[in-house]
């Protein structure tokens, strides 16, 4: 009945998936209330109970779209923003949905890629999925029940293999538990900072904000555990202060809208290269005179506002030194840290850097990457509400849409322009 109707939807909107169905002229089926009956076997048709779905969801993966209602109400469920990846390994099977239920609103949303394929196929493009995705927390695997039943008898590798996964992810480390590690990591950081300021006079401490004013936004580069603590605290300040810094922030993304487009390309072009010395060098050149823009979170008395949240490189620098005890500092105290450790050798009292950088890559295993804080703020302003969005997002999926879908970037710059000039 819908057949031809959902075919032509396919062939506008998913060419692969109608593909997987040029090749399928007849097959063997009875659809009837509460049965359907497949290749002879008759299924009875489990009952669908509700799921909770988890907060900061980006990719939903589903095994079987059947005759669309609970997809369809899924899709309700989920923000705008959220891909869903619809698998479906036998197309046969798919055929029968596909020619009896109209599915022309799932196969048109822009959130759906509906992927009709062998089991074999399905398996070698969603594990180079799982090789290439940059964090392993924004994603949930649910099984439309008459389907995964019908899986299930015929033993079906891909339900098999989505299963699997779906357990690793479950056994990975909280979120929460990993941010309480990079708390207990700042706090045994605490004492050998004070002892190197202790020790020694060193220019670099509170009340000194020159790097704050030129070396910060779009070149510090911070992990997302580090943007976790940071966004915490900025929760934590009296609403006025809050909504103050989200002023400053659109004001100053506002007027280098056209670099924040280059940075969020520079980084989608090239995540394996995140961790190497070349790429931070090249961040570098690339920002130019943008790197003397101040960091949004510097309050005009020139104090951090989040500064119980700061990120590492700002709690280490000035009193630390890194590989080849290379002093981790500005002009100011360069020679007086390079004489320090010429004098005192492995004796000296400033803070050994490197176990510490090791210790916080450690704990980004399943978060491999980073960002620059003015792209971290840019993705957590509510402009409907003039003020940041209450739930962190700590996924790469919002720095990746914003690339590959020019409409959502193009949109949310805008969004950024008016409120601009609303506070102008």
């Amino acid at each position: 009945m819908y057949f031809q109707s959902n075919l032509k939807q396919l062939a506008l909107t998913q060419a692969s998936a109608r593909k997987s169905f040029q090749a399928i002229v007849e097959s063997d089926y009875a659809l009837e209330q509460g049965e359907i009956q497949f290749l002879s076997i008759a299924f009875s048709a489990p009952e669908v109970s509700a799921t909770a779905l988890p907060q900061g969801l980006n990719l939903l993966i589903l095994y079987g779209m059947g005759d669309g209602h609970w997809v369809r109400r899924l899709l309700t469920e989920i923000k705008p923003t959220t891909m869903v990846w619809i698998l479906d390994p036998q197309p046969a099977l798919a055929w029968i949905f596909l020619n009896d239920f109209d599915l022309q609103d799932i196969v048109a949303d822009p959130r759906v890629t509906w992927r009709v394929d062998s089991s074999e196929r399905l398996i070698a493009e969603i594990s180079k999925h799982c090789r290439d995705i940059l964090d392993q927390y924004g994603s949930f695997y649910l099984e439309n029940p008459l389907i995964a039943s019908i899986g299930e008898r015929f033993q079906n590798p891909l339900l098999h293999y989505l299963r699997q996964e779906n357990l690793k992810r479950q056994q990975l480390p909280s979120l929460d538990s990993l941010h309480q590690q990079l708390k207990h990591l700042y706090q045994a950081l605490e004492p050998p900072m004070q002892q190197a300021y202790q020790k020694y006079d060193l220019t670099c401490k509170q009340g000194c904000a020159d790097c704050c004013k030129s070396s910060v936004g779009y070149h510090l580069c911070i992990n997302p555990l580090e943007w976790k603590d940071l966004y915490s605290n900025l929760w934590q300040l009296p609403e006025s202060e809050r909504k103050q810094i989200y002023q400053q922030s659109v004001i100053s993304l506002a007027q280098h809208s056209a670099y924040l487009v280059s940075v969020l390309d520079f980084f989608d072009r090239q995540p394996e290269r995140f961790y190497k010395a070349d790429f931070h060098l090249e961040l570098l050149k690339m920002a130019g005179d943008e790197r003397k823009q101040a960091c949004v979170f510097l309050g005009k008395d020139d104090n951090c506002q989040v500064y119980q949240g700061r990120p590492l490189t700002c709690r280490i620098f000035g009193n630390s030194y890194g590989l080849k005890t290379i002093p981790f500092t500005c002009d100011k105290d360069g020679q007086l840290m390079e004489q320090i450790i010429l004098d005192e050798g492995q004796r000296n009292q400033l803070v050994s850097a490197t176990p510490y950088r090791q210790r916080l890559r450690d704990l980004h295993q399943t978060l491999p990457f980073k960002q620059v804080i003015n792209a971290w703020v840019f993705t957590h302003l509510d402009f409907e509400n003039a003020d940041f969005l209450p739930d962190v997002r700590l996924d790469y999926q919002q720095f990746q849409q914003l690339v590959r879908r020019p409409n959502l970037l193009a949109a949310r710059l805008q969004s950024l322009t008016q409120a601009a000039q609303t506070l102008a």
